[in-house]
């Protein structure tokens, strides 16, 4: 530390000379907790202040306790708050009571770095009442900063490498000029509030050496961030009440219209010593509720200084959504400067048909505030089981607001592979179940199956919906047909009979019986043999249509028809030979 006294010792005369020319003359204070490491020799303020110095201001380094009050506070045209360490160090919230008015009586304040970026320990209501942005823990590591030439503060001065952070505060209030940018991020701005000055500054220009290396800002090594820092000081330290004014002479030469012997601006005779008027952003007390010096209609003071109440016509931004200055609750805006909306319980004329109150979709005016109707996207409860909304008839909602069910003649996509709208099981869309017929589903489709017995066994009787081979060779109960005549004629089988007498004794055959339903297989030939043939004909299906072997020629269970017929053959090749 004493290395670094050392080196400033004989290096101040080369900064002085960097100031400028001199300054009007203006006492200014360097504000900082007691233990700061800006107040240490060699650190920021030792440096800034001989800066100061040489443009003509005289320099205070002082601590909160001693501008805690407004007597105190106002021996300086311009206080400099220290931007050390984060929110840490900062002693603010000591003296923040008196800044509004400070500022308000003509004051000037230059605020640099960390000083916006606090957190919620740190109140400064005072602060951010006439601070010309808002408050936010935002900052840029290094980049360019880029004077913006439209103030004096800033005219003719290039831009410049930050070597250190750049806490570029909030947004800028509207009626704040930003006088400069960090890479396209506003971070500095100003404003007359009013009797006073404040101006903000991104850079650490009131930062401790030691932690932000921020020597470059004040050592000559970045003549235009210096010029820039002390021309800010200079600007905040020249508003107030100019020499003379509030002596309680009136100096007609000086400009003056008034002078009532005091620095308030809240009387008939304001800085700098003119009569107090509406705009002129004093409040008079007593006479106007609000002076914001500005023609805006939208903020809290409109035009006239008068204060802004719904009704009066303009929207006060961010307080009210609207004002139409009436009463009518049925246009856009309602009575309390609120804007009209579906279930404010008011109809709005030419936009809504019902307005119940409520935002209940399953009542008879729902969210739309459009009467209920099938097909509006809301379920009407106790009328409607479903509305989606669409007319799509096959997803889980029918257009008449009826779940789909099979039968209803709309296939219900991905659950319905068809849909014919009956019932029938015998066709191509089996009723029951809403799906294609298919082979052993149970279900016989007519003019396509001969049986279906809901399995994909075989030679159960009934395989691939076709009747088993087995099946048709056992028929119904045979019939018999009598023997031909002597002209070899048989007469048919009854009941689907399918055996036949032997022939007459000429050896001529009988005709094949042909059974009486019609659907039994015809019978074979009956032999030519004297003796009464054997039953030789395939049996018949019964009128049920199930097989069976009913030909027997006795009670003995066994299938003698086709060995009888055999014997008949061979006894009458014998007789031939014979």
């Amino acid at each position: 530390m004493v290395r670094r006294a050392w080196w400033w010792s004989w290096a101040s005369a080369a900064l002085v000379a960097l100031a400028g020319g001199p300054a009007s003359a203006a006492d200014v204070a360097l504000e900082a907790p007691v233990g700061a490491a800006v107040r240490n020799p060699g650190d920021a303020y030792s440096v800034i202040q001989p800066l100061l110095e040489a443009r003509g201001h005289t320099v205070t380094i002082v601590d909160a306790s001693q501008i805690d009050t407004l007597p105190e506070i106002q021996q300086f045209a311009a206080i400099v708050l220290s931007g050390s360490g984060y929110a840490v160090g900062h002693d603010l919230p000591l003296f923040d009571a008196v800044i509004e008015d400070y500022v308000d009586q003509g004051g000037g304040l230059v605020a640099t770095g960390w000083v916006f970026y606090y957190n919620d320990a740190i109140v400064a209501p005072g602060l951010n009442a006439v601070a010309p942005v808002l408050p936010s823990m935002s900052f840029i590591t290094n980049g360019t900063v880029d004077p913006a030439d439209n103030h004096e503060i800033v005219e003719g001065l290039g831009s410049w490498a930050n070597p250190s952070y750049d806490a570029y505060s909030g947004d800028h209030k509207p009626g704040a000029l930003t006088i400069s940018s960090n890479g396209g991020t506003p971070d500095g701005a100003l404003w007359e509030v009013g009797g006073g000055r404040v101006v903000t500054l991104g850079p650490l220009f009131t930062a401790e050496y030691e932690a932000y290396a921020t020597q470059a800002l004040h050592d000559g090594s970045i003549p235009d961030a210096t010029e820039m820092f002390l021309r800010a000081i200079d600007w905040a330290a020249q508003g107030g009440f100019p020499p003379g004014c509030g002596d309680g002479i009136v100096d007609a030469a000086a400009g003056e219209l008034c002078d009532d012997g005091n620095h308030d601006n809240h009387d008939a005779c304001v800085s700098p010593c003119v009569p107090a008027t509406c705009g002129d952003h004093f409040v008079q007390t007593g006479i106007e509720p609000c002076d914001d010096g500005d023609d805006d209609n939208d903020d809290g003071c409109l035009v006239g200084c008068i204060l802004p109440t719904c009704g009066d016509g303009f929207v006060y931004t961010g307080t009210e959504p609207c004002d139409d200055a009436n009463t009518d609750d049925t246009d856009a805006c309602l009575t309390g400067c609120i804007a009209a909306s579906c279930g404010d319980g008011f109809l709005h004329a030419g936009v809504e048909t019902c307005d119940d109150g409520n935002l209940d979709d399953g009542d008879d005016c729902p969210g739309s505030c459009q009467p209920a109707i099938c097909g509006d996207g809301y379920v009407l409860q106790g009328v409607e089981v479903c509305d989606d909304g669409n007319a799509d008839q096959t997803d889980a909602c029918l257009v008449a607001c009826v779940l789909p069910s099979c039968g209803d003649g709309f296939v219900h996509a991905g659950v319905e592979a068809c849909d014919d709208g009956n019932d029938d099981d015998s066709d191509i869309c089996v009723g029951t179940m809403c799906q294609l017929a298919a082979c052993g589903d149970g279900f016989l489709h007519t003019g396509i199956e001969d049986c279906d017995d809901g399995n994909d066994v075989d030679d159960d009787g009934c395989t691939h919906c076709n009747v088993d081979a087995a099946a048709s060779s056992s028929g119904g109960e045979g019939g018999s047909s009598e023997g031909g005549s002597s002209d070899g004629s048989s007469d048919g089988g009854s009941s689907g009979a399918a055996s036949t007498t032997g022939g007459s004794d000429d050896g001529t055959t009988g005709e094949t019986g042909v059974g009486s339903s019609g659907d039994g297989p015809q019978g074979s030939e009956g032999s030519g043999a004297d003796d009464s043939g054997g039953s030789s004909g395939a049996p018949a299906v019964d009128d049920a249509g199930t097989g069976g072997c009913q030909c027997r020629s006795d009670g003995s269970g066994a299938a003698s028809g086709p060995w009888w017929g055999l014997l008949a053959v061979a006894l009458r090749r014998r007789r031939r030979r014979g």
